[in-house]
């Protein structure tokens, strides 16, 4: 056997599938130490940091000879005659970091705790503002081109395109400062819209979730105009008129699940709620948009209860025209099945059938069932509402540049999902029972075949063409000035330090190295330009955590605590000067106050 073949029967990984992996500095120094040349370890070392990029440079005391070393390659660049200064490794880590919706400060306190260097918070933003945002619009406008040859073929084979849609907000509570409506294609469950709308301080108030629904649907109709026939939403009187008022040629439906959620915390009949909400379901499915025959249908369930299945028209309360009697079998057979029926002669369950009959009633939703959606469900766009939360998380603050490529960055998740199962790229592999703790009944949970998340990829190439296709080059690992220590760590290895056994440990304890602090990336050449840049940095990054801490900052914090601290012996000092009668007055207050 050549020596060949049992190298490769040795490996058992295969090292294509990977472009970055993890070394130890021990194992590393040990290997560019040693002079190849002259076989003797008599070598000085240099070690630079410019970030996350590793410069070494060795020199052989014996032979005069010197090599280098560096961990990562510089960025391509179209241009001839143009060097490139940025290496590759902080733009593809900046990319995984906003395509994967994690937060600067998390990633870099993983590579803290590896005791690893990293790239500071300058360079990350300036590079996702200038490349990775511009890159996820890029691909998020290939995907539209994709999906609008998707439905064009829907449009052609049934002739009609039928859209749902649903709004979120940036935050919980009422502080929102955006909102995002998506607007969904009901059969193939594509995004094909959407819009933000940011709440300007100082502005009127207003119903961003209608205003947004109306923008979003305007572009939609530019698309699709006159295919677009319905559109299922939750019930919303705002948006009902809206709809009726600049739209009346879409037929507007409201969404089965908001139409019964509410009733559900009001209803006295507690052994038939599960099968109220069953048949307030079937009424709206098996009347077919039938305004009237539905109402009838919901309305027969308060004669069933009450054990009676024919001559529904015999009857005062209600005047039967279309549904007279149930459509189950004898009812011998229902008996045995069902909680036990309502006496109609019990004063209780009288009333209790009218306070159930009250809550429908209740602000014309007995009349809106025949509005209620028998076909599509808004189901789907909380979903991806849910999915979108994974990209731009509730508990942080985005600008609106950030929130719009994070939202364009769970459009490209969905949808490539989407098409991969209409494509049968992905594929039900089996199903799980579980119980649900909210119905207090089992479910089945489908499990696909994993995701490809391809776009992500896609996403760092195409940041890396973008920077290619600069005509100058303004970003950099090099620092500006001679004197600027912060962007690099300088390390030196002398070979005293590892004559016999090589303990890498111990030669940073000799050096006296600790910890170093977060690098700080120099970008552009020109004073003027970065001053302008770093004052857009200042309205557009990010900020994570409580209190609006901004993401890119991270001595804001050390500020506010000097701050707070200031505060606080402010108010020490101002304590010790007032008099004890307003002490005492002012407790007494609170005292009252509370009780």
């Amino acid at each position: 056997m050549e020596i060949d073949d049992v190298d490769e029967a040795e490996i058992s990984e295969k090292p294509q599938q990977y472009n970055l992996i993890l070394c130890e500095k021990e194992k590393l120094v040990k290997l560019l130490q040693k002079c190849w040349k002259c076989e003797t370890r008599k070598t000085e070392m240099d070690i630079v940091y410019h970030g996350l990029n590793m410069n070494i440079s060795v020199f052989c005391v014996s032979c005069q000879r010197r090599w280098y070393w560096s961990n990562t390659k510089k960025c391509e660049r179209e241009q001839s005659g143009s060097n490139s200064k940025l290496s590759r490794i902080h733009i593809l880590l900046t990319s995984a970091i906003i395509t994967t919706g994690n937060g600067f400060q998390n990633v870099k306190q993983l590579f803290d705790v590896l005791k690893s260097p990293f790239f500071s918070a300058r360079t990350f933003n300036r590079l996702k503002e200038k490349y990775v945002y511009e890159a996820v619009d890029v691909q998020y406008k290939k995907q539209t081109n994709v999906v609008k040859e998707l439905l064009c073929e829907t449009t052609d084979n049934n002739g009609t395109l039928n859209v749902m849609g649903d709004g979120s907000f940036d935050t919980p509570g009422h502080s929102a400062l955006y909102c995002r409506y998506v607007i969904m294609e009901a059969v193939t469950k594509l995004v094909v819209e959407f819009e933000i709308l940011r709440h300007k301080s100082g502005e009127k108030k207003v119903n961003m979730e209608t205003e947004a629904c109306e923008k979003a649907f305007e572009n939609l109709m530019v698309t699709y105009d006159s295919a677009i026939e319905s559109f299922t939403t939750d019930r919303s009187i705002s948006v009902a008129s809206m709809m009726a008022h600049n739209f009346p040629d879409v037929t507007h439906y409201f969404d089965s699940w908001h139409y019964i959620r509410n009733q559900k915390q009001l209803l006295p009949l507690k052994p038939w709620i599960r099968r109220f909400i069953n048949h307030v379901y079937w009424s709206i499915q098996s009347s077919g948009g039938h305004d009237e025959m539905a109402k009838e249908k919901l309305l027969s369930f308060f004669m069933h209860v009450a054990d009676i299945h024919e001559d529904f028209q015999n009857y005062g309360w209600y005047d039967f025209k279309i549904v007279t009697s149930c459509e189950h079998k004898e009812s011998d057979d229902v008996n045995r099945k069902t909680p036990d029926f309502l006496d109609t002669k019990n004063p209780l369950h009288v009333k209790a059938l009218n306070a159930l009959l009250a809550v429908i009633e209740k602000g014309g939703r007995c009349d809106a069932i025949g509005k209620v959606s028998p076909y599509f469900a808004t189901s789907a766009v909380e979903s991806f509402n849910a999915r979108a939360g994974f990209y731009a998380s509730k508990k942080r603050f985005y600008s609106q540049k950030g929130f719009n490529s994070r939202t364009q960055l769970a459009v490209l998740d969905w949808n490539s999902k989407q098409i991969d199962e209409l494509n049968g790229k992905r594929v039900v592999i089996a199903e799980k029972k579980f119980f649900n703790k909210t119905t207090k009944q089992w479910s089945v949970r489908k499990q696909k075949t994993e995701a490809d998340y391809a776009f992500r990829n896609e996403i760092a190439d195409t940041s890396l063409q973008l920077y290619a296709k600069e005509r100058i080059a303004t970003h950099s690992d090099e620092p500006e000035g001679e004197d600027d220590g912060s962007d690099c760590d300088e390390h030196e290895i002398d070979e005293e330090l590892s004559k016999d056994v090589f303990e890498v440990d111990d030669i940073w304890d000799h050096l006296g190295m600790g910890d170093s602090d977060e690098e700080e990336e120099s970008v552009g050449d020109e004073e003027e330009e970065e001053e302008n840049e770093e004052e857009k940095e200042d309205s557009d990054d990010i900020m994570e955590g409580e209190g609006m801490r901004m993401d890119d900052d991270e001595e804001e914090e050390e500020e506010e605590k000097e701050e707070e601290d200031e505060i606080e012996e402010v108010i020490k000092k101002k304590k010790k000067r007032e008099p004890k009668k307003k002490t005492r007055k002012g407790t007494k207050a609170i005292h009252q106050e509370s009780s």
